[in-house]
């Protein structure tokens, strides 16, 4: 079922800005407990994996970077025909390949990964998606199993990760 939202921003937050709203009687729907994670279709061309984060008042919003917002040309304002439907992937995102078998062949490092809230492991995922090139993902696929180990269980220092992708030599 496709409903219509208003590309919205927050004026006083730093962190997140631009926004889909969805009411709660759409929201609740897609709501499995602690399982936020839907997969949004927005004006019948682009699907992304979200989160619908709780907006305060009973309704919900999804984010919308500036990446999506270019690709289907919105501004601020704009009226956009959306559906959600419940991601079941294992993480609420794609995992590319590289990561995939890092993982797969890694077991300590899986372990560790797995220890890791959702939210961490999805910024992790993120972080290895991003690149454009192959090579680029196998290394931080690589370094990021490396910096897990060399992190307290249950956590990523990111400041260590930036480093040892620098001065790594894969």
């Amino acid at each position: 079922m496709s409903n219509q939202g208003k590309l919205s921003k927050f004026d006083d937050n730093n962190v997140y800005y631009f926004h889909l709203v969805v009411p709660k009687e759409i929201a609740n729907e897609f709501i499995d407990g602690d399982n936020k994670r839907v997969l949004c279709t927005l004006n019948n061309e682009t699907t992304i994996h979200a989160g619908l984060m709780h907006l305060g008042n009973g309704d919900y919003y999804i984010n919308l970077n500036k990446e999506v917002r270019k690709k289907l040309n919105l501004k601020l304002g704009d009226v956009l025909s959306y559906s959600l439907a419940k991601d079941k992937s294992e993480y609420g995102m794609p995992l590319c390949e590289e990561l995939k078998e890092v993982l797969d062949t890694d077991y300590e490092g899986f372990k560790l990964f797995k220890q890791l809230t959702m939210g961490k492991q999805r910024s992790l995922i993120y972080i290895c998606n991003l690149p454009k090139g192959q090579a680029t993902r196998i290394k931080k696929s690589l370094v990021l199993m490396d910096c897990l180990k060399a992190s307290k269980p249950g956590d990523i220092d990111y400041k260590l990760f930036n480093s040892m992708y620098k001065t790594s030599s894969y």
